[in-house]
């Protein structure tokens, strides 16, 4: 791979960590909350001097499972106490998962160390289920933290958001981002095949994710910001053509990526939102962790489900794109179903989850006449709009050809999921958000249960 592209993204990185950012949408000014990135070779040797740099003074909480501290934690706490600082440790096993139970853990870690009179800095070993368990937990009290990353595998490293089951409900919650994030280029280009192939496909669904959200900005004025959008296509463009070399463990392949993702989970932080890189195949893999959850079935890893969710939901856009204006006007004068019937189709489908997704659904659903009256309207710009989607959306054929390139899954079955449950997720996942995705727009059309 070439070296200007990572030079140009880690360049952008410099730029973006810790900046206000001036905003092309009425929410004007936004900041990048991560104030350094350390990405290059003995990152983690560096942890002492940037903790010193940004004032985080306190005795160390490394929190990780046996997996990350075999590739990163022990280095971590050996270069910490070799400084001096002191360090306790963490292990949340190997059964570790995005629950609030684990959440409780790592508080009552930073609570016990706080009681003894020690300021804590809690340092996160791993990647998307160990950042966000701490990150969770730091938010909670009122405390920075620095992460660790050990593998490529999804882009929320700095994002101000954590998913956590809460309650059975997979949501994103605020939390404050990490101050700092060191990614070490040894550790990460180590990372198991799986896990860089579950980042790879989670980066290459963000145009799916942009289209979602200008889809919303363009039918209900959704505040659309190009900023956060520009920070990461660059690097989606290098990508996206280059899964053989990222598949073959090519070092440059996996550092562009790693800093892809990275900069992916700052256009979240800059929104301040998950719009610019979550979607519709986002709420694919949201259902099947919900489901796999509750039922104690085996889930696979989010950016793998991610991907094969790009499949199904690319599938929905171009049948929705094949839609005439004149047949988007006859759908506003189908009676559509009203919010009970929809309530009780909740209830069947998620059971002992349903509170929870019925008031995500019932914000953003419209009955009667607001819904003609938007369609109505949709069909006045709909030729404009087709053209501009088609234009950013990729084929599914390439699509999957640039997955399986990058040795990522491509059908529900290589990810545990049968035929069923995918055209249940496509059908249901929309139910888990208030936000307006192509699932409720298929929906709204008649074609989605096609």
């Amino acid at each position: 791979m070439p070296d200007d592209g990572l030079a140009r993204l880690l360049a952008l990185m410099d730029h973006w960590a810790g900046r206000e950012l001036k905003c092309d949408c009425p929410d004007g000014i936004h900041r990048v909350p991560t104030r350094r990135v350390v990405m290059g070779e003995d990152a983690l040797g560096r942890a002492p001097a940037i903790t010193d740099e940004l004032g985080l003074r306190g005795q160390w909480l490394v929190v990780g499972d046996p997996n990350t501290f075999a590739a990163a934690g022990d280095r971590v706490v050996d270069v910490g106490r070799s400084a001096g600082i002191p360090v306790e440790t963490l292990d949340l096993g190997a059964e570790v998962d995005v629950a609030d139970p684990f959440v409780v853990q790592v508080r009552q870690a930073i609570d016990a160390t706080a009681t003894a009179g020690c300021a804590v800095l809690p340092v996160a070993v791993g990647s998307g289920t160990i950042n966000d368990v701490v990150k969770m937990a730091a938010e909670e009290a009122g405390l920075p933290y620095v992460c660790c990353a050990t593998a490529p595998s999804m882009n929320g490293y700095p994002s101000s958001i954590s998913a956590i089951f809460r309650g059975g409900v997979k949501r994103t919650l605020p939390a404050h981002p990490p101050v700092a994030i060191l990614a070490d280029t040894a550790v990460l280009r180590a990372a198991p095949p799986k896990l860089v192939a579950s980042g790879f496909a989670d980066l290459l669904s963000k145009p799916l994710c942009n289209s979602d959200w200008w889809l919303a900005h363009r039918m209900f004025g959704e505040p659309y910001c190009t900023v956060p959008v520009s920070i990461m296509a660059d690097a989606v463009e290098r990508l996206a053509c280059n899964g053989e070399a990222v598949r073959h463990g090519d070092a440059g392949a996996i550092d562009l990526l790693s800093a892809g993702l990275i900069l992916s989970g700052f256009a979240m932080a800059a929104a301040g939102h998950s719009r610019p890189a979550s979607g519709a195949e986002h709420l694919v893999s949201h259902y099947w962790d919900m489901i796999g959850h509750r039922d104690g079935t085996p889930l696979d890893l989010h950016g793998r489900q991610v991907g094969v969710g790009c499949l199904l939901v690319l599938e929905v856009w171009h049948r929705v794109l094949a839609v005439s204006p004149e047949e988007v006007l006859r759908a506003a004068e189908k009676r559509p179903r009203p919010l009970d019937e929809h309530l009780r189709t909740i209830r069947r489908v998620y059971g002992s989850l349903s509170p929870g997704v019925e008031a995500e659904f019932a914000r953003k659903h419209v009955d009667g006449a607001a819904r003609a009256d938007r369609l109505r309207s949709l069909a006045q710009i709909w030729d404009e709009m087709r053209a501009r989607l088609r234009a950013d959306l990729p084929t599914v054929p390439e699509h999957r050809q640039r997955l399986e390139a990058a040795g990522a899954p491509t059908a529900p079955e290589q990810v545990g999921q049968s035929p069923e449950s995918a055209r249940a997720a496509v059908r249901y996942g929309r139910y888990l958000r208030a936000r307006y995705t192509v699932l409720d727009l298929a929906a709204d059309l008649a074609v989605l249960e096609d």
